[in-house]
């Protein structure tokens, strides 16, 4: 069985799903494959709110790079429509840094939770090694699905932006074209 590894490039990132995407990669059932990708705003260093000159990854596509940052496709020798595949994914491991956003914009989350004009960053630094994450403020987070319960007293804008740091989604139907996603957030991660 053989080991591919893939990086970021212009011939293997795209922001959007379709199936009329061709193949980066053909691989052989059992073989295994190393992704590194981008964060989901395609940036290069630790963003900000603040900075708007943060480097980004060029050129996108408009149409096809306006969501987040995905590697691939991938086929699969002898796959055909209507088998099923199972993809195990061994380990996600982190780079250096990471940033996460909750408020300071108009969408429908922002407007239910009237966080539209009141919003936080949060700049995190991660240790892969220990799994752990922490940011300026001195929240520290095991990196892990996790829930920002009230018990700890954090302003609502903190919560959602620490609530979409790390997030253990798991697709619960797509036979059908319709993607369902359930988000486990364990009470158990900040400490």
């Amino acid at each position: 069985m053989a080991t591919y590894r893939i990086e970021p490039a212009r011939d293997t990132l795209h922001g959007t799903f379709s199936r009329e995407y061709p193949p980066i990669l053909t691989i052989d059932s059992g073989d295994t494959v190393l992704f590194r990708t981008l964060n989901s705003g395609w940036v290069l260093e630790p963003p900000s709110f603040k900075n708007a000159n943060v480097k980004q990854f060029e050129p996108r596509i408009k149409g096809r790079d306006d969501g987040h940052a995905l590697c691939g496709p991938i086929a699969i020798r002898g796959a055909r429509p209507g088998m099923t595949l199972e993809i195990r994914i061994n380990e996600v491991r982190p780079e250096l840094w990471g940033w996460t956003g909750g408020g300071g914009w108009e969408n429908d989350v922002n407007k239910r939770l009237g966080l539209v004009e009141q919003g936080v960053e949060l700049n995190w630094v991660l240790d892969a090694h220990s799994m752990i994450g922490r940011d300026q403020y001195g929240h520290t987070l095991a990196l892990r699905p996790f829930l920002m319960g009230e018990r700890y007293q954090l302003p609502r804008s903190q919560a959602l932006a620490l609530a979409s740091l790390i997030v253990d989604l798991h697709v619960t139907q797509i036979a059908n074209g319709v993607l369902g996603v359930h988000a486990v957030l364990p009470h158990d991660a900040m400490r």
